[in-house]
């Protein structure tokens, strides 16, 4: 759960379960009562999680398809063929350099 962002409470409610029932004077109430507030954290995380991709989704798929050719072209893993073509254009003339040496 450490991976998904926002998560940080659930992963929390979890862990004082886990002490709760693991420490030196066990006491499985109090575990329940962690684990079911966890639950119902999960719950609520996962509803607004799955209403956020009703709501979003296709909007910043629009958007990313917009910016996909002129924002964070570093970050993406090719360039697109247009834009590849030209900086390879640009860079791959001849260059004598013997009359350097």
């Amino acid at each position: 759960m450490s991976n998904v962002a926002g998560t940080k409470d659930i992963k929390a409610l979890l862990a004082k379960a886990r002490r709760a029932i693991k420490g030196k004077a066990p006491n499985p109430e109090e575990a329940a009562k962690f684990l079911a507030e966890a639950a119902q954290a999960y719950d609520a995380d996962l509803a607004w999680r799955k209403r956020a991709e009703a709501g979003l989704k296709n909007g910043l798929a629009e958007y990313d398809a917009a910016i996909h050719d002129t924002i964070g072209l570093r970050g993406q893993s090719r360039l697109p063929t247009d834009q590849a073509l030209y900086v390879a254009s640009c860079s791959s003339g001849h260059k004598d350099i013997s009359l350097s040496f």
